[in-house]
């Protein structure tokens, strides 16, 4: 409906301007400024139409101009910006990335990326790649990459009536920004944004839909103190998982009224049958009047699918999905199948919605008989670091038996144990077993580990092993070049390993390539690394390695019964975590708590 609303009103603009309006055809991947700024040509001092010069040319001129492309050659072409950045558009005007040859539209939201042939890097840009402050601006079909200036937008429009879409953009401090009123994102592939992939502030009527918003370290979708703004059909998965305040989600509101968040999936694959996590799912904050949630998928995130806060009034939650998968066939749990959601607002509606419930614990299993062999001390039977005592028995060839089954190890304990290969008889008619640890860290902590300027260490030894949970981040160590993070996606391999008092207490080893879940672990992100298992078969989900101006930033995530702590953990006890790879030398990091 917005969408129609913002044709009508550009439709209204188109009546009402000069028939001087042109279409400029850039065919330059240069960024040279125009020769002759308002002469109707675009053209800089070598004849040729950069983009940097048909912007120049259509705000010297009054009315709707279009900038189309038509650059020679085959594949996608790059513009690399300078410190300058391209001009600020504050004309009216239609930027359209899809007129280059070889271009093909996706489907963002069904994970089918769009193959956009126009490229604009940020590089050195120590501002926005795109910024506009005019009204009836048209952003489309460009690929936008690493803008990481102040602030860093990589599409920004402030104007009236804008149009921002079948974008992507990528590896940026922000995504998408729209402001004033009537705006309307559609379609667009925001990915890897080191703060919030769509932000905006002070809004009105704006309608965001179709998105695909993945993998940014804080907010996908960002709307504080605005009014009339729709949400639908959007895929964000992957959001928040560098967090230092742990609040950062799917889709966060903060003050304004009006807002209607509708078929959404946040926390899952573009099917709704796997868990990509964001930290939240959505989160309504502030003070805010009449929210509509209907009709979302917010599961398999890592803390609360839906939270609304004591100043939120007149929320109506209605149709929604929280801790299922889409076929509503298995549960796909938002924090870890603890709590749901929180409701602390003000006459809140609940209307038929699907919430996952905890089953109740099972009855405990009786204990084996006198003669039976069992590994005690744990809940699965499992190895773990130390001596093991073995139920009693009178039988040394019925303890043997059950060495023999376990060997290496079951599941991925065996990663990092193996038992022993004998059984020993201690004299008071118990039977015991050695387990042997198999470990790539050094029984204490190493020394002069890089250390961040800002961290955060968060151990939790849940009351069953699934719940174990791990979330670390360390940010701006010194001397921490990209070299220094070698290739994890091909033969780097990184160890996490916590110590207490110089004593070993828990490990895990990330190996290098590999697949999770049918695909690569590791890839590279801007000037770093990620690797994401959802399965969390070595105890690590997520670890994220970069480097910037010389400076490393690590974020890391662990979870599950994979993640085993040692008999010697003490949760209340100061602890060191250190990561290292396997480079000559060893490169490491650590954070202290």
């Amino acid at each position: 409906m917005k969408y129609l609303a913002w044709c009508l009103a550009l439709c209204l603009a188109l009546a009402n301007t000069s028939a001087s309006a042109l279409v400029f055809i850039v065919d330059s991947i240069e960024v040279n400024p125009d020769l002759n700024r308002g002469d109707g040509v675009c053209a800089d001092s070598n004849g040729a139409c950069t983009l940097p010069a048909a912007i120049e040319e259509a705000n010297a001129i009054f009315g709707p101009d279009e900038v189309n492309f038509l650059i020679p050659g085959i594949g996608r072409k790059t513009i690399q910006l300078g410190p300058a950045g391209l001009p600020v558009i504050f004309e009216d005007v239609i930027i359209d990335g899809v007129t280059q040859p070889g271009t093909t539209l996706g489907s963002p939201k069904d994970n089918i990326p769009h193959v956009l042939n126009i490229e604009i890097q940020g590089g050195e840009t120590e501002q926005d790649c795109v910024f506009a402050s005019a009204d009836n601006v048209v952003i489309r079909g460009l690929r936008v990459v690493g803008c990481q200036g102040f602030p860093g937008y990589g599409i920004a429009v402030a104007g009236k009536n804008a149009l921002i879409e079948d974008n992507e953009v990528l590896n940026s401090n922000f995504g998408v920004r729209v402001g004033d009123d009537l705006g309307v994102v559609r379609g667009n592939w925001i990915e890897s944004t080191i703060v919030d992939g769509i932000h905006a502030i002070a809004a009105t009527n704006l309608e965001v839909y179709e998105n695909a918003v993945i993998g940014g370290d804080e907010d996908g979708i960002f709307i504080g103190a605005s009014y009339g703004v729709a949400m639908h059909d959007n895929w964000i998965p992957d959001n928040g998982v560098q967090n230092d305040r742990g609040i950062w989600s799917g889709i966060s509101i903060l003050d304004g009224g009006d807002y209607f968040i509708e078929r959404n999936f946040l926390g899952t694959d573009h099917l709704g049958l796997a868990a990509l996590p964001n930290h939240w799912g959505i989160r309504l904050e502030g003070v805010i009047q009449n929210a509509f949630v209907q009709g979302n998928l917010s599961s398999g995130n890592d803390y609360l699918g839906l939270y609304i806060g004591p100043e939120v009034s007149g929320a109506r939650v209605e149709g929604n999905n929280f801790g299922y998968a889409s076929d509503e066939a298995a549960p796909l749990c938002n924090n870890y199948c603890q709590e749901q959601i929180v409701d602390e607002g003000v006459e809140t509606i609940f209307i038929n919605n699907l919430i996952y419930e905890e089953p109740p614990a099972p009855t405990p299993t009786p204990q084996s008989p006198a003669g039976c062999c069992q590994i005690e001390g744990t809940e699965d039977g499992s190895c773990i670091d130390g001596e093991i005592t073995f139920g009693s028995t009178t039988s040394l060839e019925a303890c043997q038996n059950l060495l023999d089954e376990h060997l290496p190890g079951t599941g991925a304990i065996a990663t990092h144990f193996s038992l022993g290969l004998t059984c020993e008889d201690t004299g008071n008619g118990a039977v015991q077993g050695i387990c042997r640890k198999i470990s790539q860290c050094d029984d204490t902590p190493l020394q002069s580990c890089g250390e961040g300027e800002r961290s955060k260490l968060v151990l939790k030894q849940g009351a069953v092993p699934r719940k174990n949970r791990l979330f670390a981040k360390i940010a701006k160590t010194s001397d921490t070049s990209l070299t220094d993070l070698g290739d994890p996606c091909n033969d780097t391999a990184y160890t996490v390993c916590a110590y207490q008092e110089d004593t070993l207490v828990l490990e895990a080893m990330l190996s290098p390539g590999g697949e999770c879940n049918e695909k690569p672990c590791w890839r590279e992100v801007g000037t770093g690394f990620r690797f994401r298992d959802q399965e969390a078969i070595s105890g690590v989900k997520t670890l994220v390695a970069k480097s910037k101006s010389n400076q490393g930033k690590f974020s890391l995530k662990g979870k599950g019964q994979a993640l085993v702590f040692s008999p010697f953990f003490n949760p209340e006890a100061p602890t060191i975590l250190q990561i290292k790879n396997d480079l000559p030398g060893g490169e490491c990091w650590e954070i202290r708590n």
